[in-house]
């Protein structure tokens, strides 16, 4: 059974996974393309690195994106 500590750190982990996850896959391909970036490559990074890799994404990738709208 998950007690109430385990929850709010699990929560911690795997909310900003699933928005960072969610956001990389409802971006339109080609503005992955005209931004010069990887799509799959994203998707790796935020899965691999749960709380370094959501992080990457919006400082690195999500402003070159909007650049590209």
């Amino acid at each position: 059974m998950i007690r109430g500590q385990e929850l709010w750190i699990i929560l911690v982990f795997l909310i900003p996974v699933v928005l960072a996850l969610v956001d990389v896959l409802r971006t339109d391909p080609n503005i992955w393309l005209a931004s010069g970036q990887s799509q799959l490559v994203w998707v790796i990074v935020v899965l691999l690195a749960p709380i370094l890799g959501p992080l990457l994404y919006l400082v690195i990738a999500r402003p070159r994106l909007n650049a590209q709208r």
